[in-house]
């Protein structure tokens, strides 16, 4: 299969992907906006789940599944984009449920609708009330789309694993054969100019759809019968399929591996290193974007922020394996070289893969922020003169701030430990990450050894993250880190 088939597959797989999706995330959010209490936080930990699930777990346990569909390439390429469906679905409902309130209300848009001539064209009718949509309740349409489009159609781990067509399969193999680098990036232009197009027809519609002003947000009534069942049984596949099936299948090789652990004392320091250098370009992508995102009214020079953002969240739109290629092209040249052996290229690809999820967090972050009650606890933690209204302060302002600040730096972290596609272009020699090293050996297909290292992996982290999220809330009183200092 030639570059342009490839390319042409995954662009009409993604689209579809995006079309399908779109109306299942506006049926979530509505879901979440009308559910309370437990229901509402099981909605989330599923969703979550779903998204934060690593694609190498996924990959390594249908290895064998899809090596059987060898023979029948449309089953295995339909069950991979069903497992992609889910993968991207979490982050476009995310998007609709934080967007905030149109400007036009669905009474304008009536009204509107009312006020078209009758001698108006079809198409003209279409035109004008397609453009008011994309400006009322449609509003989050298109970042939501381009979202899950731009995620589908750059991943590459997963579709690896399960021997489905790609671009970014078809030109990391190119690389790895050893095509010349000037050759590789040439061919990455096509892949990387559809990507481009793409967000050019988008970008300037939701730049002008965020200066607008909102209206007051409505309350959500509750889902129809049929439609709560429906979305539930939906989530519950999901779950099966992207969650359940491939960690039940990772344990059971776990338990026949164990022994290997005791065997690979390296596997612990590719860990750490791992760990290490997905917190540094963390903590260093999240203070970037908080400059870059914080309000243009507060600013002089509002308007450079938000074009700096743009133009440095384009590298992070193209995908890993672009940023991977690009990157390696520069540090190879003649200005640049002295530092190829280093971590230094890969730590700034890490931060231009990052930016603009950060930004998307910050952002996130931003649309769910209470502003009086944070004003109110920061005022009490400064003002107070008792110790014990200084202390209910300190745990006040985590929950309605630092516990934001702290969980964002927290998946930008897991994104960037778990991604082997950087590590694999630009890690300097000797510091190989255990993700990327796993990812490797699952290639040569399943093994109790390969289970239990995979599982220690993923352990390591989520350890890290459990004694944090123990420790940081009662030392929220005295924490004021220079990345948790300043909203955006």
């Amino acid at each position: 299969m030639s570059l342009a088939e490839a390319c042409g597959w995954t662009l009409l797989r993604s689209a579809l992907i995006a079309v399908c999706a779109v109306p299942v995330c506006f049926a979530l959010s509505r879901l979440l906006s009308a559910a309370r209490g437990r229901m509402q936080t099981l909605l989330w930990a599923v969703l979550l789940t779903l998204f934060f699930t690593p694609d190498l777990v996924i990959g390594y346990a249908y290895y064998n599944f899809s090596l059987s569909l060898i023979h029948h390439p449309r089953w295995n390429e339909l069950f991979y984009a069903l497992l992609l469906f889910f993968k991207v679905l979490p982050a476009g409902t995310a998007i609709v449920y934080f967007a905030p309130p149109p400007p036009i209300s669905p009474q304008a848009l009536f009204c509107r609708r009312l006020a078209i001539p009758a001698s108006q064209s079809a198409l003209s009718r279409l035109a004008t009330l397609l453009e008011y949509s994309l400006r009322g309740s449609w509003r989050a349409v298109l970042p939501a789309g381009l979202l899950m489009f731009l995620l589908a159609f750059q991943e590459i781990d997963l579709v690896s694993l399960l021997n489905a067509t790609s671009w970014t399969v078809w030109l990391f193999d190119q690389q790895a054969q050893g095509l010349p680098l000037s050759q590789t990036l040439q061919n990455a232009l096509l892949p990387t100019l559809c990507q481009v197009a793409v967000i050019a027809m988008v970008l300037p519609i939701l730049l002008k759809s965020r200066a607008a002003g909102g209206i007051q947000r409505t309350a959500a009534g509750t889902a129809r019968g049929w439609i709560f069942g429906l979305l539930c049984g939906l989530l519950l596949i999901g779950t099966l399929l992207v969650c359940i099936v491939p960690f039940q299948i990772v344990f059971k090789g776990t338990v026949e591996g164990w022994a290997v652990l005791v065997r690979n004392p390296r596997l612990f320091r590719e860990i750490t290193a791992g760990i290490a250098m997905a917190l540094a370009a963390s903590i260093a992508t999240y203070a970037v974007s908080g400059w870059l995102v914080r309000a243009p009214q507060r600013t002089q020079f509002g308007w450079c922020r938000t074009t700096t953002a743009v133009v440095l969240s384009l590298p992070g739109f193209c995908g890993a394996l672009t940023i991977g290629l690009t990157v390696l092209s520069l540090f190879q040249s003649r200005f640049l070289n002295r530092w190829y052996d280093t971590p230094l290229p890969w730590f700034a690809a890490l931060v231009l893969f990052l930016l603009p999820r950060a930004i998307l967090l910050r952002l996130l972050e931003a649309a769910a922020r209470r502003r009086e009650s944070l004003f109110l606890a920061e005022t009490l933690s400064r003002s107070s003169p008792s110790r014990a209204g200084r202390a209910a302060a300190g745990r006040l302002l985590w929950q309605l701030k630092y516990r934001g600040r702290f969980w964002s730096i927290v998946f930008l972290s897991w994104w960037a430990y778990l991604d082997p596609t950087l590590p694999s272009l630009l890690r300097p020699s000797g510091l190989d990450p255990a993700p990327m090293r796993l990812y490797n050996f699952m290639h040569y297909g399943q093994a109790g050894g390969l289970s239990a290292m995979l599982v220690v992996t993923l352990l390591a982290p989520i350890a890290l993250i459990v004694a944090l999220s123990l420790l940081l809330p009662p030392l929220s009183a005295s924490l004021r880190l220079p990345w948790m200092s300043r909203s955006p």
